[in-house]
């Protein structure tokens, strides 16, 4: 019986009978009791996890509630926060698996994500906590579809997770060291159903990556890798290959370092064209001004169905990109641009005008101004933070003079002042449909 079924059997049971109602509905017992099951299971699934176990020592009836409430979580997050108590000699968190334990019993069957902070990795204790934690994890969470290891994988451990979970959909691992590349590599084999990946500081030779399923496998994200760096020149081969053997790739997202630029060039310029690839999202960490050396722009035209556009950072934002995009994207529905000097009227005009485009956010992005907005009027939503000459009368005039406007949040206006012109915004519009403006975290319907 899967987790799902248990649940609907289990709520089902939660009616409350006459008896049970007038003893609720007695006006001698504080309010909170007066609410039935079904309100009182609402309730503590808003809880926070040590909340949820102090809540069933109050009475009987809440400790059966509170079991059916733990049966709704699907998400688990286990770490030294909820999970443990702080260890002074060592100075640091330890995770209590007896707590762990019992809180799996109670939700372990309807879990399908479960997110693991390891601590204390300093001591002796860290390594075999990890292993007790995932031997738990097996035995209690059987319906388990996406789990995130966010602690450090040794050896020992990354054998016990490529024999036991191989039937996730969604991983996420960090810290993969040249050492376990080979088990890496029986994990990406056996894990025929696996849909997206996610590593995080991987170190390894990368010819671990050719295992992965290439009819399943739709999400790929890399971030700080070293396979980028100058030195491994020649693991660009393997990365490649994995491009020319997924067939089924929707999303790449690489976030990296400057010193991934003449790799990342070179795998992307080589590589096959992506016709599936329908989010590329490529971060920086040199913000504004960006290296001295930006990312070559010659392979936009193989994305040429690409939905969506995630742009970060000097090195890879800036008006040549820009301009290919515009010329081969024609696909193109989301925008999202932030942190980049090297942006300018002329370059963002040729985004803008894409015929698909719906959906545009800029955020640090100084050097665009007002000449823009005539081109933004076929949006339908618009983000724009921290972008200094866009003034006040560029928002007045992108609301008043678009058609299809249905969405604005701004972050250099303030409450009082939209406030103050609302009516006279109003007034000025050309379209009739509603339209929400979002100001200091405040919405505002026109």
């Amino acid at each position: 019986m899967d987790g799902e079924t248990m649940s609907r059997e289990k709520i089902q049971k939660v009616e409350v009978d006459e008896r049970t109602a007038d003893t609720v509905n007695s006006d001698d017992q504080p309010d909170i009791f007066k609410l039935n099951d079904i309100c009182l299971i609402q309730i503590f699934s808003f809880l926070p996890i040590p909340e949820r176990i102090r809540i069933q020592r109050v009475c009987k009836r809440w400790q059966e509630v509170s079991a059916l409430a733990w049966c709704d979580m699907k998400k688990l997050e286990i770490g030294g926060k909820y999970f443990g108590f702080f260890n002074k000699s060592l100075k640091c968190e330890k995770i209590d698996l007896r707590i762990v334990e019992k809180v799996l019993r109670m939700c372990g069957p309807c879990l399908t994500h479960i997110q693991l902070n390891s601590v204390d990795e300093d001591s002796n204790h860290y390594v075999a906590t990890n292993k007790k934690l995932l031997i738990l994890v097996k035995e209690l969470c059987p319906n388990l579809k996406s789990i995130d290891f966010s602690f450090s994988i040794c050896r020992r451990t990354m054998k016990f997770i490529a024999d036991n979970f191989t039937n996730l959909r969604q991983c996420s691992i960090v810290h993969v060291r040249n050492k376990l590349d080979d088990l890496l590599s029986i994990f990406l084999l056996r894990s025929k159903n696996l849909e997206s990946i996610s590593l995080y500081s991987f170190n390894t030779k990368g010819s671990c990556m050719l295992d992965l399923s290439a009819e399943t496998i739709k999400h790929i994200t890399l971030r700080d890798c070293n396979l980028f760096l100058p030195e491994n020149l020649s693991h660009v081969c393997c990365y490649i290959s994995v491009l020319q053997n997924v067939n089924a790739l929707e999303t790449l997202s690489i976030i990296y370092s400057r010193k991934i630029i003449a790799n990342l060039d070179t795998i992307l310029r080589l590589a096959p064209e992506q016709s599936n690839l329908k989010t590329l999202k490529i971060q920086s960490r040199h913000c504004l001004y960006g290296n001295r050396k930006a990312i070559n722009l010659s392979y936009m035209h193989k994305f040429t169905n690409l939905h969506t556009l995630e742009l970060r950072g000097g090195d890879v934002l800036h008006d040549e990109i820009l301009v290919n995009v515009g010329q081969h994207c024609k696909n193109l529905q989301r925008a999202i641009l932030t942190c980049s000097r090297r942006v300018k009227d002329s370059g963002l005009q040729h985004i803008a005008r894409l015929p698909k485009l719906d959906y545009l956010e800029l955020e640090a992005i100084p050097w665009v101004t007002k000449k823009s907005v005539p081109h933004l009027l076929e949006l339908k939503s618009f983000k724009c933070r921290r972008c200094e000459r866009l003034d006040e009368r560029s928002y007045r005039l992108l609301i008043e003079m678009s058609r299809n406007l249905e969405y604005i949040e701004v972050g250099s206006w303030s409450y009082s002042r939209v406030l103050f012109i609302r009516y006279d915004i109003k007034k000025k519009r050309v379209s009739s449909h509603p339209l929400k403006l979002c100001v200091d975290g405040r919405t505002i319907q026109f």
